[in-house]
C-alpha cells in the first residue's frame, strides 16, 4: 500500500513530455514492437455515441516486444495495455511503402478497448500518419495495395455495452492523385 505522501508527490509531479517524432530512413524495415506509438484524437471514425465514437485524446506510449502499457500516476497502477496485433505493408504506388497496424488499446481497471487501424510511412526522414480509425468493436477485414475494408460494431443508445444491434463495413481505395486514403462506397479493387 503507498502512502498518502507518495500519491500527494505524484500528483505534482509535471507529466511525462512525449519524445520528439521518431526518425526512420525506410518504413518496411522500421521496428514497430520495439517502437513509441503517437496516437492522435483527429481520427477518421465520424461515428458518435457512447461506445461508437474513436478514444476522445491524444497520447502515447512505447512498445518493447509488441506490448506496453500507460500509467496515469507515473508507472505504480497500469490503467491501459497496449499490444500490436498486426503489422503489414502495402505498396499502393511505385515509389511508396506504408506500414498498416492494428493496436489494442485494453482499459484494465474498467470496460472498454479500443482498436487502432494505423497507416505511417516515412516522410523526410519522419515517422509520419497517413491513416488512423479507432473505435471500439471495429477490425481490419481486408488489405491490399489497392485499399482496405474495415468492420465496425456499432452501438444504439438503447445497447448495453455486452450487446451491440448494429455493424457497418468501410472501404477505403487509395488514391494516388491525393496520395491519401479515401472512403468510398464500393469495396476497394485488388491490384493487379
Amino acid at each position: 500500500m503507498l502512502s498518502p505522501l507518495f500519491w500527494i508527490v505524484a500528483s505534482f509531479l509535471p507529466p511525462v513530455a512525449p519524445p520528439a517524432a521518431q526518425t526512420c530512413t525506410d518504413i518496411r524495415t522500421f521496428d514497430f514492437k520495439d517502437a513509441i506509438v503517437h496516437l492522435s484524437s483527429q481520427d477518421e471514425n465520424e461515428a458518435k455515441g457512447l461506445f461508437n465514437a474513436p478514444y476522445p485524446n491524444s497520447f502515447w506510449f512505447r512498445l518493447h516486444n509488441g506490448t506496453g502499457s500507460i500509467s496515469p500516476d507515473g508507472g505504480v497502477t497500469q490503467e491501459w495495455h497496449e499490444e500490436l496485433l498486426d503489422d503489414r505493408t502495402v505498396h499502393p504506388e511505385p515509389s511508396l511503402w506504408l506500414r498498416v497496424l492494428v493496436l489494442e488499446h485494453r482499459h484494465l481497471l474498467g470496460s472498454g478497448t479500443w482498436r487502432y487501424i494505423l497507416i505511417l510511412r516515412c516522410e523526410d526522414h519522419l515517422l509520419t500518419p497517413v491513416f488512423q480509425f479507432n473505435a471500439e468493436g471495429v477490425r481490419l477485414e481486408h488489405l491490399d495495395d489497392s485499399g482496405f475494408k474495415l468492420s465496425q460494431t456499432l452501438w444504439t443508445p438503447t445497447d448495453p455495452h455486452s450487446h451491440p444491434s448494429k455493424h457497418r463495413d468501410l472501404f477505403y481505395r487509395w488514391s494516388p492523385r491525393q496520395h491519401r486514403y479515401l472512403r468510398t462506397e464500393e469495396p476497394p479493387i485488388p491490384a493487379s
